[in-house]
């Protein structure tokens, strides 16, 4: 095969799910305002075979234990010339049955909406992904592995962020403040508090947003209690007015409610306040700054009830 690799190489893995009675699992899902049925599946994690990220991706996604049969299908995902990607599917069934579908409302930029224990009849009527291995085979008949080509089109991604990107981050969270107008005495005097740690990644929800070129562009940290805290949410300046704010902020309130929070509560900058206005969030008073004599930082707060 000739091609290039294109920056943002991406591995991933899925799993077609069929239960002891022959039905194939399809997963009603949402991304970027386009809702299609499809399985389960996502990025390998570093230090996962593509074997552990298949039953760990439906796992999170479906609450199922899977246990995998045989690998069906291998895609090769290409942007014109360049291969950045592939992806490997498996045949699995529910180990040990029956088990409980828990779908999660919510992973990276798609949400999970519903799911239907599905015929063969019945998934042909479904609004499917146009790459889903159905529109050729029905996955359980699947014998001999088949090779995909999936002409994919440049999208926006929001995964979960690495620890070694700590610095990183820190130094977009630094950009994002400085295009506010701030000044270098102020800048050095709210450095430290504006860290991030690979223990704090580690520790806490955060997540980075990658644009359709695979540059992360933005991240969201969300500290886990109720309310949940934003801790941090930054844009790049060159990268603002896109709407990558708003999906940010839609991903973190929905990974606030994911850990059981009622709300969700935030320190804004008061150059801020009006986005997150619009974003529904209400100021509920005022939060004096530890770094920063006689300055205070608007609270404020989303219900998610």
């Amino acid at each position: 095969m000739t091609g290039e690799a294109a920056p943002g190489w991406l591995l991933g893995a899925g799993v077609e799910i069929v239960d002891p009675g022959g039905r194939l699992l399809m997963i009603e899902q949402e991304r970027l305002g386009v809702i299609e049925w499809s399985g389960t599946g996502g990025a390998i994690e570093p230090g996962e075979t593509i074997e552990e990220c298949a039953v760990r991706e439906a796992g999170e996604e479906t609450g199922l234990m899977v246990r995998l049969e045989r690998l069906i299908r291998v895609s090769e995902f290409w942007h014109g010339d360049l291969m950045d990607g592939i992806g490997f599917l498996f045949l699995g069934t529910p180990d040990p049955w029956p088990q409980e579908v828990r779908l999660t409302p919510v992973d990276g930029i798609t949400r999970f909406l519903s799911y239907r224990w599905c015929t063969r009849a019945e998934v042909a009527a479904l609004p499917r992904w146009r790459d889903h291995i159905t529109h050729t085979d029905w996955p359980p008949d699947v014998t001999t592995l088949r090779i995909h080509r999936i002409e994919a089109t440049p999208t926006i991604r929001i995964r979960r962020a690495h620890p070694d990107e700590a610095a990183a981050l820190t130094a977009l969270a630094t950009r994002a403040k400085a295009h506010w107008g701030y000044d270098t005495e102020f800048m050095s005097r709210v450095r430290e508090a504006m860290t991030l740690s690979a223990a704090d990644v580690e520790a806490h929800d955060v997540w980075v947003l990658q644009d359709a070129t695979w540059r992360v562009v933005g991240f969201h940290r969300v500290i886990p209690g109720d309310p949940a805290e934003l801790e941090d949410m930054w844009v790049e300046p060159d990268a603002m007015g896109n709407g990558h704010g708003r999906r940010l902020f839609e991903h973190a309130v929905a990974i606030a409610r994911t850990r059981g929070a009622t709300a969700l509560e935030l320190d804004a900058d008061p150059n801020a306040v009006g986005f997150y206005e619009r974003m529904g969030m209400r100021r509920i008073g005022e939060t004096p700054s530890t770094l920063i004599p006689g300055r205070a930082l608007p609270r404020m707060r989303r219900e998610l009830s």
